[in-house]
């Protein structure tokens, strides 16, 4: 029995081993778990960052090429204008090397009509010119050109007849609300 006996201690130990080693397997596979469940969790935590991370970044790239848009257009207006004003200088030396043809060749008085009708040809450029950029500037809060031409044709109207319009309104409320006799002056 001695043998039977050495048997069955040993497969206690070995059971006993056994169950240590399942033991300390289960624990370590339990502990994976859980790092694993945290890692998990940190990965799905970082991807919604750099989701969110994306969508800024996009919204910020489209912001710029609107800026972008917007700063181009302003440089070709910008352009356009210097365009404008130099084609206008090139026209003005233009009609100097006229005049001064014209002063070599002509007579005193055709000089005299040619240089007072290119300076009033030449104002009235300059004043279009100064028209049409004040219209530019009031257009954003008019909506369009049109409103801007109409508000400032209105607003000169107001400043060059606006003493008539009092002489006016006094004509109309006078004449409604006095009695019959209207000339002559009540007396004590």
């Amino acid at each position: 029995m001695t043998h039977i006996q050495m048997i069955d201690r040993k497969y206690d130990k070995l059971e006993d081993e056994v169950r240590k080693d399942i033991k300390f397997y289960a624990e370590a596979l339990e502990e994976e778990r859980f790092k694993t469940t945290k890692l998990e969790e940190l990965l799905n935590e970082a991807v919604e960052v750099q989701t969110a991370e994306i969508v800024t970044l996009k919204n910020e790239s489209h912001m710029a090429s609107r800026l972008d848009v917007r700063h181009d257009e302003r440089f070709r207006n910008v352009e356009e204008c210097m365009e404008s004003l130099q084609n206008h200088l090139v026209r003005i030396e233009n009609n100097l090397l006229e005049v001064r043809q014209v002063k070599l060749t002509g007579n005193l008085s055709q000089r005299v009509a040619l240089s007072g009708a290119n300076i009033v040809v030449e104002f009235l450029k300059f004043s279009l010119f100064i028209v049409a950029s004040i219209l530019d500037l009031v257009r954003p809060l008019t909506g369009s050109r049109n409103r801007s031409a109409v508000a400032f044709g209105l607003l000169i109207f107001a400043i060059f007849f606006g003493h008539h319009l009092t002489k006016i309104f006094f004509i109309f409320r006078s004449s409604s609300s006095s009695p019959p006799n209207a000339t002559e002056f009540p007396t004590k």
